[in-house]
């Protein structure tokens, strides 16, 4: 998406579709990235021989080492880093290709001389 974004000559529309397609790749990633993620992750580890977390067991907050939280390794990861970064990359997408944005680029494209030709052309119009 970021390479078609910075063309000067990309068709805003299909633009447009770049940044729509990555906004359901990242419900995707939400959805079922995290295990993807975490298959990954061991399969380097045991690679390397690198010991893992055990992600069942009850999460040790580092600036606190004594004392247990109520919450598993697992939801510490997945929620705390995995959830917010995705969380995070889709509200810059959306503060930069509002919906409304979104619509006065497409409706905008419209007016684009080189663009109704083509059409024209094509039979489209």
């Amino acid at each position: 998406m970021s390479l078609a974004l910075q063309r000067k000559d990309q068709d805003i529309v299909n633009a447009i579709g770049c940044v729509n397609s990555t906004r359901l790749h990242f419900d995707d990633l939400r959805r079922d990235g995290w295990d993807k993620l975490l298959d990954e992750v061991n399969g380097f580890c045991d690679l390397h021989e690198i010991d893992r977390v055990e992600m069942k067991s009850a999460y040790i907050d580092p600036k606190q080492h004594r004392k247990k939280t109520r919450i598993t390794n697992k939801h510490h990861y997945a929620v705390h880093f995995f959830n917010d970064v995705i969380d995070w990359l889709v509200q810059e997408l959306d503060s930069r290709f509002s919906e409304t944005t979104s619509q006065l680029l497409i409706c905008s494209a419209a007016f684009n001389p080189r663009e109704s030709y083509f059409r024209l052309s094509m039979g489209r119009l």
